[in-house]
């Protein structure tokens, strides 16, 4: 989890923001890429599971620090708003 928290200070420092990572995030390395119907996945955050996923060798720190800023988010940090601004797919 030391990357995520990495991952998390850079963004509070650049963006000069007082956020925080959920207190149960997990990080998942999946050895090969997603490949759904029409992308090639990097990454993901599932906001239920508050899982960070990347995968392959295809994933950087840019991917680290979007899906990072995707589970410091106050919309998907409550249940009942993450129907609303998140699809329900995986990633």
């Amino acid at each position: 989890m030391r990357v995520a928290e990495e991952a998390a200070h850079i963004i509070r420092r650049a963006l000069g923001v007082k956020a925080s990572l959920p207190e149960d995030l997990e990080l998942e390395l999946q050895p090969a890429p997603l490949v759904t119907e029409r992308k090639l996945s990097r990454g993901g955050y599932d906001p239920y599971q508050r899982t960070i996923v990347l995968t392959g060798d295809l994933w950087c720190w840019k991917t680290l620090i979007h899906e990072t800023l995707h589970s410091m988010s106050t919309f998907l940090r409550d249940e009942e708003l993450i129907p609303r601004c998140w699809s329900g797919d995986r990633w």
